[in-house]
């Protein structure tokens, strides 16, 4: 929380030295609910059963620990070519590892020069050019290195962003944060990072906090779509760049349900999560064919001893037409351990996580007479190690 502040404040800062921002060519279109939306529905139960039970498969890949390769917080994953393309959001690193777990290399520094960056939120891999992609949330500014670190360019954009996702067709998704001047959270940038859109204008005349917004909300991809819910929003919307806007999953967190017509008094938002009293639906989620992956917190249900403050991870498998949260895995020794879903393999086949606790995961390893797909053996492993974990839903 203390980062969102401290970039808050930077937007500040940047939007009263600003020039005048872009105007864009487009506004918003009216949403489509063209299909009925999925619904979501995250209930108590009294079933059990085990993550290997909806996962096709599950591997460890625990990554090399060097103070050069140090990760603390993984936020995005890319992988090309049996390499994972890392960001680590707390330290601001761009690092790359082998399939094996192996240190590649690092890519970008930071500082103030055109090939550094000052302040990274976000990456992008751009699988058409082959180009690794930093953020810079400080200066506004997409810089590209090539896949060996190099510096290709940088551009600048006319608007403050904080989150950003690139189709494999080249078009973006800016996820602006509510600081650009025409008060709309969403940008969507061809291929020349021409503006061609703006979505979801955030109302001007309210007044309350605003610096908090980047706790939830989110913008990833699906096939040649992307996704994306605005900060606070129990809602996802599958968007294409040719201006297609569907509600494509509505989450139902019962009770504790926020309404979805205050979803931007986000002060109000916050104090309820600070009083236990609030569900909702986090800020990293990914989908490919067979399931849709999400992070979620379960503040309030009718068994006390299952309410969770903290986040959960939840699957919706598409084929069963089934959703599984931590009312039925939190039994489950490894559901325990698995962080929110950070990126898919190239193929979009496997979903990307990490272990949460290293240290603990290998402890109750050893403890346990189980057989699992990993790249060390367990006593080899340094505990201070980042943990990838790859697998496949049924």
């Amino acid at each position: 929380m203390q980062k969102v502040i401290i970039n808050a404040m930077k937007y500040c800062y940047i939007i009263l030295i600003s020039v005048l921002f872009i105007k864009c060519k487009k506004h918003s279109p009216p949403l489509e609910d063209s299909s009925k939306p999925i619904e979501i529905v995250l209930k108590d139960n009294d079933n059990t059963i085990p993550f290997s039970s909806i996962a096709k498969t599950i591997e460890f890949i625990v990554l090399e620990n060097t103070q050069e390769s140090f990760l603390s917080r993984v936020d995005r994953v890319f992988t090309y070519n049996n390499a994972y393309y890392i960001f680590d959001d707390r330290l601001e690193k761009i690092l790359v590892f082998s399939s094996k777990g192996n240190f590649i290399r690092s890519i970008g520094t930071i500082g103030g020069g055109p090939s550094e960056y000052k302040d990274v939120s976000d990456i992008v891999f751009d699988y058409n050019s082959k180009r690794i992609k930093a953020l810079d949330i400080e200066r506004s500014r997409l810089i590209s290195y090539d896949l060996d670190g190099n510096f290709v360019n940088y551009y600048n954009y006319d608007f403050p962003t904080y989150r950003l996702y690139e189709l494999k067709s080249g078009y973006k998704g800016c996820f602006v944060g509510y600081f650009s001047d025409d008060f709309y959270n969403l940008k969507i940038l061809d291929k020349d990072n021409t503006v061609v859109n703006n979505l979801f204008q955030f109302p001007k005349n309210n007044s309350e906090d605003l610096m908090k917004a980047a706790f939830t909300g989110h913008i990833t991809g699906y096939k040649d779509s992307f996704l994306y819910s605005d900060a606070t929003s129990s809602r996802i919307y599958q968007i294409s760049p040719e201006d297609k806007i569907e509600l494509k999953y509505n989450f139902n967190f019962g009770n504790a349900q926020w309404d979805e017509d205050n979803i931007y008094k986000h002060e109000t938002f916050f104090n309820k999560i600070q009083r236990g009293q609030l569900s909702f639906l986090r800020n990293q989620y990914e989908e490919n064919d067979e399931a849709l992956v999400f992070c979620y917190n379960q503040s309030n249900t009718e068994t006390p001893k299952k309410r969770t403050n903290y986040p959960k991870l939840g699957f919706y498998l598409k084929k069963k037409k089934t959703v599984v949260t931590h009312f039925d895995l939190e039994d489950d020794f490894l559901y325990q351990h698995l962080t929110s879903p950070k990126g898919k393999t190239q193929d979009e086949k496997s979903f990307i996580s990490t272990i949460s606790n290293a240290s603990e995961f290998v402890k109750q390893l050893k403890n346990r007479e189980i057989e699992l797909k990993i790249n060390k053996s367990i006593d080899s492993i340094d505990t201070e190690s980042t943990i990838l974990v790859k697998y496949k839903i049924l």
